[in-house]
């Protein structure tokens, strides 16, 4: 895991964890096949541009229930639903959005983000402290208070 100092004036920084694709894929394989106490081998993935990834199921599809499961699990929210729910047909493929959920719960701060790169993923976390200049004076602030953050 890294802490980045992102030199700007607000003086935030950002954490960040990568693991490879090898590296997701076992993660994730470990982390479905404890969910439904059976071997589930999952790739990850890049899209072609890399801007996007996903996981992809080798062996077999998931069933709309198991989909529905980890729907339940993750505490997916209606756009998650919305890019992964095929109706009725087993699943092959979960998006990068419902994947980041898989994977945000081993990291070690809550992640914001997910970005593809030729050897893997980029999981980044939001902002921990804002600092605020006034009156000539810094303030720090942490990110669940609102009051003079900018």
């Amino acid at each position: 895991m890294f802490t980045f100092a992102t030199p700007s004036p607000t003086g935030t920084s950002c954490q960040a964890h990568f693991y490879t694709w090898t590296q997701l894929s076992e993660l994730c394989s470990t982390l479905l096949t404890d969910f439904f106490e059976r071997p589930t081998p999952v790739q990850a993935v890049g899209e072609t541009n890399l801007d996007s990834w996903s996981l992809k199921f080798l062996e077999a599809p998931i069933s709309h229930d198991d989909l529905e499961a980890i729907f339940t699990a993750l505490q997916a929210d209606d756009y998650d639903r919305d890019v992964n729910d095929i109706g009725k047909c087993p699943a092959w493929e979960l998006s990068q959005a419902l994947s980041q959920r898989l994977v945000s719960p081993t990291l070690p701060f809550p992640v914001d983000a997910s970005h593809a790169s030729d050897d893997g993923i980029w999981f980044t976390g939001v902002a921990m402290y804002a600092r605020q200049q006034y009156d000539g004076r810094n303030y720090e602030t942490s990110r669940n208070q609102t009051e003079g953050v900018i």
